[in-house]
């Protein structure tokens, strides 16, 4: 991981119709760890990590934007939050409305695919691994390879832990990855990162 913090990742502690059809987006096979990840990172990835795959841990990093992203609607950034847990997303959805967000929220493939649909596209996709009928970690690599997705912020928000998820999530594409239970202060801060937004 010191490989990832060392690069572009921080440590956390307009009314155009989207083109495309996203709802073909889950018809093909993907591979969804990219053979051409740095090997740097799948060495950093294997080193004196053997505990992790026991435990886990928590963690909270984004990949801060190299330029400030201006919101797609024109004036509100707009969240889409992929999350199946109906619990968990209300209190998401509540904590982004909080902080001038505009958020979305899809739980299953066809809500996913309805609210790509839906103009404008999302400023930023909070992503979760567990859902129903589909893994986060296939959507990602959807999302990567669509021509009008692909520029989309994506910040992995799952409880999955492991060593393995995380590399998988960061080498797959990922701009964040934060592991649950998350702290409040470290998702505002990386969502404002990927947005290229100062502190």
């Amino acid at each position: 991981m010191a490989v990832l913090l060392r690069g572009k990742f921080i440590d956390i502690v307009s009314g155009k119709a989207p083109e495309g059809d996203f709802g073909a987006m889950f018809e093909v096979p993907v591979d969804t760890m990219p053979e051409n990840a740095p090997a740097e990172i799948r060495d950093e990835a294997e080193k004196g990590m053997l505990s992790l795959d026991r435990s886990g841990y928590y963690i909270g990093v984004a990949q801060r934007a190299a330029a400030k992203k201006a919101p797609n609607s024109g004036s509100k950034y707009s969240v889409l939050l992929i999350e199946d847990n109906l619990q968990f997303s209300t209190a998401v959805r509540m904590l982004l409305k909080l902080e001038g967000y505009e958020p979305r929220v899809a739980g299953n493939r066809d809500e996913i695919v309805a609210a790509l649909r839906v103009s404008p596209l999302p400023d930023v996709i909070l992503l979760d691994v567990n859902l129903p009928g589909t893994d986060g970690f296939d959507i990602l690599a959807r999302v990567r390879q669509h021509p009008a997705l692909r520029e989309i912020p994506v910040i992995m928000l799952t409880a999955q832990t492991s060593r393995r998820d995380v590399l998988r999530g960061l080498a797959g594409g990922a701009n964040g990855y934060i592991t649950k239970p998350f702290d409040h202060e470290g998702l505002v801060k990386s969502l404002r990162a990927v947005l290229g937004l100062t502190d």
